[in-house]
């Protein structure tokens, strides 16, 4: 696999973990009893959300190819 191949899948792999945290922040929010520590954690799921947005703009917009254009 290309070393630009394997940047992209790992890219992939890191939005993808993103997104997980981020669900996973939504729903501690969601049963946490404080308002200023769901306000906290509800932020804290947003920047997860952005983060994930960015390394998926990364991936398509061709700073770094996506894993499958380069499969081979």
């Amino acid at each position: 696999m290309q070393r630009a191949s394997m940047q992209g899948f790992a890219i992939g792999l890191q939005a993808g973990h993103c997104r997980e945290q981020a669900a996973r922040f939504r729903w501690l929010a969601q049963r946490e009893p404080l308002a200023r520590m769901r306000r906290y954690l509800t932020r804290l799921a947003g920047q997860y959300d952005e983060l994930a947005a960015v390394q998926a703009l990364r991936t398509t917009a061709g700073d770094i190819p996506a894993p499958e254009e380069h499969a081979s």
